[in-house]
């Protein structure tokens, strides 16, 4: 991937008097409203010496980040870690006085939550590539695992359009040898990209202990717009996105493969599946 340049983006929006600055007054001015942030300058620079850097980062969903994204590609940045989200862009307000000082500043934060899950995954993802150690097993109850981050994304969709069902996994019913750390990033990862897909219905997680085969099922379903089937293979590749104006990075479903196969089991896009789409993990036990 060659010089990664990590941060955020702000725009500058500075005001300069076109008279005599008065402090605590009105003051007729210009406005200048330009690109910003450390990390954008930085990644900027760097492309103009024509180096090629990859810049991974936020912007809005609006066409000001747009915009941003458009100037960074055209100094030839790398882009295609750039995440569209609202908020995704801080902002930073300044007056100048009339010698070029700042007399006032205010500044606006961007939620750079999207961003952190992004490093942990291409964090998770380079220590899987990197590793063939066995993940390390241990007793799991996989149902009441589901449960809790059925809840957890129930609270952070804050969507009261979509209802959040489980079904099976009473407690202690559902316990298996296998990580529950991986699971948890598993069905986290399946749960934000349904709830990111679904605008309107239910989010449904199922999950069902079939002793007789000695395997275990979790199918994630959702009424979102779904998968086409002649995708529903390719979604599992390294840096895929079914709608490229959806935040995220296009690792998500790579890394949940990854680490299934990894427990010995198998991860799907169920192919009859029609009110949207349903995503079914197995693992031995």
């Amino acid at each position: 991937m060659g010089i990664v340049v990590i941060g955020a983006v702000f725009v500058d929006i500075k005001g300069y008097p076109l008279s005599t600055y008065i402090p605590g007054g009105r003051n007729a001015g210009r406005i200048e409203q330009v690109h910003g942030g450390v990390s954008r300058n930085v990644v900027e620079d760097i492309a103009n010496v024509e180096l090629r850097p990859t810049f991974v980062g936020l912007v809005d969903d609006t066409g000001m980040g747009q915009d941003v994204i458009d100037k960074l590609a055209k100094h030839k940045v790398n882009t295609r870690f750039i995440q569209k989200k609202p908020d995704g862009m801080g902002t930073w307000l300044a007056i100048f006085d009339n010698d070029g000082d700042v007399h006032a500043a205010i500044s606006k934060r961007p939620d750079t939550t999207p961003l952190t899950t992004l490093l942990e995954n291409m964090l998770e993802l380079s220590r899987l590539v990197s590793s063939e150690e066995p993940l390390p097993l241990a007793e799991t109850d996989l149902g009441l695992l589901c449960a809790e981050r059925l809840q957890i994304q129930r609270e952070l969709s804050q969507n009261p359009s979509v209802e959040y069902i489980l079904k099976g996994g009473g407690r202690g019913t559902c316990v298996i040898p296998t990580n529950e750390t991986y699971m948890t990033r598993v069905i986290d990862n399946l749960l934000q990209n349904a709830a990111k897909f679904t605008a309107t219905g239910s989010i449904t997680v199922c999950c069902e202990k079939d002793d007789r085969e000695r395997r275990f099922h979790i199918l994630v379903a959702d009424t979102g717009i779904g998968i086409a089937p002649d995708k529903q293979e390719w979604v599992f590749d390294r840096f895929t996105k079914v709608d490229s104006f959806k935040p995220g990075s296009g690792i998500g479903l790579y890394l949940c493969r990854l680490i299934v196969t990894r427990l010995g089991g198998a991860i799907r896009v169920c192919p009859d599946y029609r009110a949207g789409c349903c995503i079914e993990i197995t693992l031995p036990y």
